[in-house]
């Protein structure tokens, strides 16, 4: 290997990046590779995704994010966040609201957010749309310019 970051940090997350997405044996690849989830080709070469990597923000303590979550691995949607900020960065579940951080509760809309490890509850609502309003609102107090909102362009007040 000539670049000889084999034992490095950010070779393990390159070789998991590209594992995850063409690795049909990788225990996440129904995540990643059967969603439709690629590394883009440029990234393919190591030399090149550390150079990126470096220039973007990459440190000790960070991880990989796609800032949206169905798209594929390339520069223009990934970024550099500490743990607490990619574990906000999930899909919704299956069986729940459309949206981000709400599910059913007896026939009404209720709002969850996790935030450093915790799940917080923020409320029950009448409209599925106004409860992801209110997770937007708390995404935006938690993650800042990091949260992965229901409504991107929609601000709250």
């Amino acid at each position: 290997m000539i670049h000889g970051d084999y034992q490095a940090r950010l070779y393990k997350i390159w070789q998991g990046m590209k594992s995850r997405c063409s690795n049909s044996n990788n225990c996440n690849y129904k995540y990643y590779g059967e969603r439709g989830i690629k590394v883009c080709l440029e990234w393919m070469d190591y030399l090149t995704f550390k150079t990126w990597a470096l220039s973007y923000g990459y440190g000790v303590n960070y991880c990989i994010d796609r800032i949206d979550s169905n798209k594929n691995y390339e520069p223009d949607n990934c970024r550099w966040v500490t743990p607490t900020q990619n574990s906000q960065n999930t899909r919704a579940r299956a069986g729940t609201s459309a949206y981000k951080g709400v599910h059913k509760k007896r026939k009404k809309w209720a709002v969850q957010i996790r935030y450093e490890g915790q799940k917080l509850w923020k409320g029950v609502y009448a409209s599925e749309e106004e409860a992801a309003k209110v997770y937007d609102k708390w995404a935006m107090e938690y993650f800042g310019e990091h949260a992965h909102l229901n409504f991107p362009k929609w601000r709250p007040e």
